[in-house]
């Protein structure tokens, strides 16, 4: 399939965002993000994607590429058929009503370009948001600034399909990371394809990879010690941050002082048990040992610090 130059799920996309960047389509492309669904058949294989029009065109795989040329004599694999089907034909319901309820405008609605997910935690403890910007431009790291409805405090929204709250709770209790507000569980994660939402507090602060191409490290800081002390209440406890680079700590003055917060524990994880991720920039200089699929060890958290105390 493809083969000819022929992908037809690659058709699909292009289709998809010929149709929706037409001037006759510029008031629904204003008003949301066009939420639909790209079916390619291609012979007896049949794929359902989902696509939504943000400042770029966005299409994912929702099925596999599945068989029609099932044994009608093997249950599993006629229900499998019958359940896509039942579950296509849920999905055009839902399309159906939403775009009947969709307000057209001639100015664009900032909401398109948010996630769906305003609303997070249970009963009591539940509290809603509004999503304002993207915090990165990095469309492979999803995290948005927003501000809570209930006491408008800022907040930081990001997805990922791995993160360590127990070591991020660790370090915000000393002061070594901004508060988690809200986690995901394992059944919220299903429903939200296996990514977790990670909600903590907003701190107006910046990179210390900013900082360092600013100019802006000042002599009376306590980055080096901050981050030092971070790590050791996570060895304390087995546990190795691992992605111990500049752009994930984040530098906040308190006091006329520069102090330091650790902000990514995606890769954070049990020492000698857990793994790096198997995509890993090549062109980062990365300790010694680390490589893709390689168990995370203390002594790479430790050669990260002495990196950073020679540049500080």
């Amino acid at each position: 399939v493809g083969s000819g130059g022929c992908d037809p799920s690659i058709q699909g996309a292009i289709y998809y965002r010929d149709h929706w960047s037409q001037h006759c389509a510029q008031e629904i492309r204003n008003s949301c993000c066009i939420p639909s669904l790209i079916i390619t058949v291609a012979g007896p294989w049949f794929c359902v994607l989902g696509a939504v029009f943000l400042n770029r065109v966005v299409v994912q795989p929702l099925t596999d590429t599945i068989p029609f040329t099932v044994n009608l004599r093997n249950d599993v694999q006629v229900m499998r058929i019958a359940r896509l089907f039942q579950a296509l034909d849920i999905a055009f319901d839902h399309l159906t009503s939403f775009y009947q309820k969709v307000e057209l405008s001639s100015l664009t609605s900032d909401r398109r370009f948010f996630p769906y997910i305003q609303q997070a935690g249970f009963g009591k403890n539940a509290f809603s948001f509004t999503y304002i910007c993207e915090i990165l431009d990095d469309h492979s790291r999803p995290i948005w600034k927003a501000m809570r409805d209930d006491n408008k405090k800022m907040i930081v929204v990001k997805f990922a399909l791995k993160y360590n709250a127990k070591a991020h709770i660790i370090c915000a209790k000393k002061n070594y990371a901004p508060e988690l507000l809200y986690y995901s569980d394992e059944e919220e994660a299903k429903r939200l394809g296996g990514y977790k939402m990670i909600i903590m507090e907003y701190i107006d602060g910046i990179s210390l990879a900013r900082k360092f191409n600013r100019g802006e490290i000042k002599t009376k800081n306590n980055i080096y010690a901050d981050v030092k002390e971070s790590i050791k209440l996570l060895h304390d406890k087995n546990l190795v941050f691992a992605d111990l680079r500049t752009p994930n700590i984040l530098v906040d003055e308190i006091d006329g002082c520069q102090r330091a917060k650790l902000i990514d524990f995606d890769w954070c994880g049990v020492h000698n048990q857990d793994r790096y991720p198997l995509s890993m920039n090549p062109k980062i200089s990365w300790p010694y040992g680390v490589k893709p699929y390689a168990l995370l060890q203390k002594d790479h958290d430790l050669t990260w610090l002495n990196e950073l105390k020679e540049l500080l």
